[in-house]
């Protein structure tokens, strides 16, 4: 047997990985300053892949955008663990899932109650997310009257338009707009006014 025959199947698995996770460091930056359906030529140029590495690793666009949804739907669940027995933890929730929206710009399927494909379990995982600390909100009357998790669900979903805007100032005025108005929508005038004093910081580890 060839002892160096290990080493010459390792290397391209090696290279592989690199390539991998070159296209999803190139991805995320494209996704997030062109948005999801900026052009893969320009995930796979900054990469420094070709086109055929792309597809290699990724069938499709919906495909590559999940992969990188996946990382901000752990990072929401993880955050929703967080804030779970927080009074205020609703809003830092609904603060942090708004900031990934602007920041990602590829979390709309998710938020979707019909998803399907790549997304199809993301719509349940966003929920069952939310679903403790829109509860606590509710025991501790901060939420508006009327106002429960689907309502929360609905104007975060909204609020996903802001982020397909093409300019990115405009862009930003509109998320800070958006967010004073879904905060001040879902919540009492009270609990914002106590979330914004201590700051979202405050609220996360």
């Amino acid at each position: 047997m060839d002892s160096a025959s290990p080493l010459r199947r390792r290397a391209p698995r090696q290279d592989a990985a690199r390539n991998r996770e070159r296209l999803l460091r190139a991805a995320r930056t494209v996704f997030a300053e062109q948005g999801p359906e900026a052009p893969l030529e320009e995930v796979a140029k900054l990469a420094n892949v070709s086109r055929t590495t792309l597809y290699r690793n990724f069938a499709s666009r919906e495909e590559l955008a999940s992969v990188i949804y996946a990382e901000g739907m752990v990072a929401v669940e993880a955050k929703a663990s967080a804030v779970a027995d927080e009074p205020l933890g609703a809003l830092a929730l609904v603060d942090f899932v708004l900031q990934l929206q602007i920041d990602h710009r590829v979390t709309a399927p998710a938020l979707t109650p019909a998803g399907d494909g790549h997304y199809a379990d993301y719509a349940e995982r966003t929920q069952q997310a939310l679903r403790p600390a829109v509860a606590m909100a509710m025991t501790h009357q901060v939420l508006r009257e009327g106002v429960d998790l689907l309502d929360v669900l609905l104007a975060l979903r909204m609020a996903e338009v802001n982020a397909l805007e093409a300019d990115a100032q405009t862009r930003a005025i509109h998320h800070q707009r958006g967010r004073h108005l879904v905060m001040n929508a879902l919540f009492t005038e009270a609990a914002v006014r106590a979330f914004n004093e201590r700051g979202p910081a405050a609220e996360v580890d």
